[in-house]
């Protein structure tokens, strides 16, 4: 499945790489996937040579009808409130090569919100573009950006995160919340949910995806990304 083009903007993350992302997500257990237990993937040095967490990160996900569009608003304990974009260019063999346009603590200047809506294709008003570029609130972001027209999906994923670290690339595992924004009752009776992603800035895919075959990734599903699932969240 190819990604669709991109026009770049002047504005953007020049300094941020490029990353190869191949992500699973696996629901219904509240464990680990079998293979993918703490113990196991900081131990192994064949892969990794070192791992950090839990991280805690609170995402809404802003989603219209363009898949291959991310636009994540983040608020963690560890920095202020991000609003963030990235697009897909490429797909290979279940990877997928997403570049970062951007990453910018809020308020976020007006550029950065002209192209948050264009890449959406909503409108919210002159009145609301004014209030997203002086606005510090992370809840304020949210309220406008969900009232949008015509209206985009807004899904709220809560994550505690691990990463596996290694000189082939890195493998992050995911406790994962998801509810929908406003929240509904079909919500409250999800499944537990862990994302598993095999990741890498190399352009040779060769290295992350021997660990992937290594871990048997394969039994875990079909990979997609977090506006993928999202989409169709809940089955």
């Amino acid at each position: 499945m190819a990604c669709r083009p991109i026009s770049h903007h002047e504005y953007k993350a020049e300094s941020i790489p490029d990353i190869w992302e191949c992500r699973y997500f696996v629901s219904g257990s509240k464990e680990r996937p079998d293979g993918y237990e703490h113990d196991d993937l900081k131990d192994s040095g064949e892969f990794f040579h070192r791992w950090d967490g839990p991280r805690r990160d609170d995402d809404v996900y802003f989603i219209s009808d363009e898949i291959f569009v991310n636009v994540k608003l983040r608020e963690s304990k560890e920095s202020e409130p991000t609003i963030k974009l990235r697009v897909c260019l490429d797909a290979y063999k279940g990877f997928q090569l997403w570049h970062t346009e951007f990453v910018e603590r809020l308020p976020a200047p007006a550029e950065v919100w002209k192209q948050v809506l264009e890449q959406l294709k909503i409108k919210i008003g002159d009145d609301n573009e004014k209030q997203l570029s002086t606005s510090s609130q992370a809840s304020e972001v949210e309220r406008i950006l969900c009232r949008a027209v015509p209206k985009p999906l807004c899904k709220q994923a809560v994550k505690l995160r691990w990463r596996y670290i290694g000189p082939l690339g890195e493998v992050e595992v995911a406790e994962v919340a998801v509810a929908s924004i406003p929240p509904r009752s079909e919500d409250i009776a999800s499944p537990p949910l862990y994302s598993v992603s095999f990741e890498s800035k190399s352009t040779d895919t060769t290295g992350i995806r021997k660990i992937r075959d290594a871990l048997k990734a394969d039994r875990l599903g079909t990979p997609e990304s977090y506006v993928q699932w999202l989409t169709h969240w809940p089955k």
